[in-house]
C-alpha cells in the first residue's frame, strides 16, 4: 500500500525537498507552506503522516497546531484528528522543552533540525507502522447506530442524532473498536488533546450528554457503558448487526 505524506513548512525548498525524497521512495507526498494549507490538505488528501514543520508562529507554535489539530478546533475541523505527525523542529526552538510540549500535544515523534533525510525517513517508517490500521469504511454501523464518517452524521435506529463536534469525536473513538473500555487518559489525549493527567470531567459530561442524545433515538441506556474508575465502552449487544 501506498502511504500519503503531507509535508508542512513555510520555507518551501525544505518541503520540496523532502516531498522529492519521499516521492522516489515511493510515497505519495504534497507540500503546503502555510496553515491553511495545511488544514485543506489534512481535509481533501486525508493523509497517513504529517510532517510538521515551522511556520513561525511564535514559540510554542507546533504545540499549539498539535492540540488544535487534536482537538479538531479552526481551521482543522474537518481534518482526521488521529492523522500520525512527526514535528520537525527548527534550530532556534528550545530542543528540550519543545520536544516535551509537543509530545504532550499529540505529535508521534520529534527530530530537530537539521534533520538528515535518512534519519526522517527511518522515524517515518517506524510511525506508519506502529499507527498503520486497516482505512475504516464511510459507514461504520453497529447495531443501529450509525456513523457516516465523511460528513461526520451519526443516527440510531434511523433517528439522526444532532451532535456538537466534540460529541461527535467522542462517538467516533468508541464507535472505532466497540466493546473496548477505552479509559478516561485514553479518551482526554485522543478526543481533547489534554495531557492524560489533567483533572477534569470533561469526559463523564459528553459521555452524559451522548448518553442522553441516544436514549432520545430509542437507545439503551447502556449503549456507552460506564466502567467505574476505568473509562467508557460502546455497546450495541442487544442489537443485532456487525460492525462493516
Amino acid at each position: 500500500m501506498t502511504h500519503s505524506i503531507v509535508v508542512a513548512d513555510r520555507d518551501p525548498s525544505i518541503s520540496e525537498l523532502v516531498v522529492g525524497e519521499l516521492c522516489a521512495d515511493g510515497y505519495t507526498a504534497v507540500a503546503a507552506s502555510a496553515v491553511g494549507a495545511l488544514a485543506l490538505c489534512l481535509t481533501n488528501h486525508r493523509p497517513d503522516l504529517v510532517v510538521l514543520g515551522d511556520f513561525d508562529l511564535g514559540p510554542g507554535s507546533h504545540a499549539r497546531l498539535l492540540r488544535s489539530l487534536r482537538a479538531g478546533e479552526q481551521p482543522f475541523s474537518a481534518a482526521d484528528s488521529a492523522v500520525a505527525v512527526i514535528v520537525l523542529c527548527g534550530e532556534g526552538e528550545p530542543g528540550q522543552l519543545s520536544m516535551l510540549r509537543c509530545f504532550a500535544a499529540g505529535a508521534d515523534d520529534y527530530l530537530a533540525k537539521p534533520a538528515a533525510y535518512l534519519e526522517l525517513l527511518a522515524r517515518l517508517r517506524a510511525v506508519l507502522a506502529r499507527t498503520a490500521a486497516p482505512r475504516r469504511p464511510p459507514v461504520v454501523r453497529i447495531g443501529a447506530l450509525e456513523l457516516d464518517c465523511a460528513s461526520r452524521r451519526a443516527a440510531y435506529g434511523g433517528r439522526a442524532l444532532e451532535l456538537s463536534k466534540t460529541e461527535w469525536r467522542l462517538l467516533d473513538r468508541l464507535a472505532s473498536e466497540p466493546g473496548r473500555v477505552h479509559t478516561k487518559a485514553d479518551l482526554l489525549r485522543d478526543v481533547w488533546g489534554y495531557d492524560p493527567d489533567a483533572r477534569t470531567r470533561v469526559v463523564e459530561a459528553y459521555a452524559c450528554r451522548l448518553r442522553r442524545k441516544l436514549a432520545e433515538a430509542g437507545a439503551d441506556a447502556e449503549t456507552i457503558a460506564n466502567h467505574r474508575g476505568v473509562g467508557y465502552a460502546l455497546t450495541a449487544a442487544e442489537m443485532p448487526g456487525d460492525v462493516t
